[in-house]
């Protein structure tokens, strides 16, 4: 009984809330600017096709009068403030002025496309090659151990010959691996040349550091994450400026640890002031000995 009389309830202010709906009025236009205005400078053809173009890109505020304005300020100021002026030389003036920006855009635009159909380059050429496949799914194996066992693998099976600064794969001639990829297959193989293979790869093919990793500047892959640097420093009189040595606290840092506050004697009013001045200094963040 109880859902039903919530169920009626419900459709009874539903139903109240559709003919409160169906009552509103279409909101009233309340223009701050004079609307004679626009429709005077419609004759002039550049200051049409600016409304024009501001009605199509603001379908929602087209009868907004100040939108207009503040969009006619934008693009042709003076000759906008001229025509609602009535100036006709001044009208004339700053039409040919207008135009003449307009034509001056236009072949900037072309130019710049020009440049940019010049400078295009050619479109990559999409290869189709298993190897692509299979080397992306060696790539996306997280663990460094199964990785490193994935791509001797992967390489043994596509190695072709060497072009520069890649090894090219057997079947499809193209760019398979990296060298730096083929050093780090060799530092796997041996690890007792780990320390030797690192700073070869660092030496040759770094290209820089970005999120906290070594960028090899042939294919942009990631070499290796960054060490934190544990030399120790000296200064200029030879002496060891930090080591790694645990820092221990000082004997007056023990000793002041070790005091603690002594029991004080206050009658009840200054108890009363005691107690209110270390509530006072608590909240401060202040600890009264």
């Amino acid at each position: 009984k109880k859902i039903e009389l919530y169920q009626s309830q419900l459709l009874t202010t539903l139903s109240k809330l559709r003919e409160v709906i169906n009552e509103v009025k279409e909101v009233e236009q309340s223009p701050f600017i004079i609307s004679t205005i626009f429709e005077d400078i419609k004759s002039q053809i550049t200051l049409a096709d600016d409304i024009t173009d501001y009605e199509r890109i603001n379908p929602s505020l087209k009868e907004w009068d100040i939108g207009k304005a503040a969009y006619l300020m934008r693009k042709h100021a003076d000759y906008f403030q001229v025509a609602v002026g009535n100036n006709t030389a001044l009208i004339a003036k700053a039409f040919f002025a207008a135009n003449r920006q307009i034509y001056i855009d236009t072949i900037n635009i072309a130019k710049i496309l020009k440049y940019n159909e010049v400078n295009v380059g050619e479109t990559p050429i999409r290869n189709t090659c298993r190897h692509i496949r299979d080397l992306v799914a060696v790539r996306r194996v997280k663990d460094d151990m199964d990785r490193f066992q994935k791509l001797i693998d992967f390489f043994r099976k596509y190695q072709g010959t060497r072009d520069n600064n890649w090894i090219n794969c057997n079947t499809c001639k193209e760019h398979l691996i990296c060298i730096h990829e083929r050093l780090q297959i060799q530092e796997f193989i041996n690890p007792k040349e780990k320390d030797i293979i690192q700073k070869e790869i660092i030496l040759k093919f770094s290209g820089g550091q970005f999120q906290g990793k070594y960028i090899c500047r042939n294919c942009g892959q990631a070499i290796k994450d960054i060490d934190f640097d544990n030399n120790m420093e000296f200064d200029d009189n030879g002496k060891p400026k930090m080591g790694n040595a645990v820092i221990e606290d000082s004997i007056e840092d023990q000793i002041y640890n070790i005091v603690t506050p002594t029991e004080l004697k206050f009658n009840d009013e200054e108890t009363k002031c005691y107690n209110i001045i270390k509530e006072i200094s608590d909240k401060l963040g202040v600890v009264l000995i």
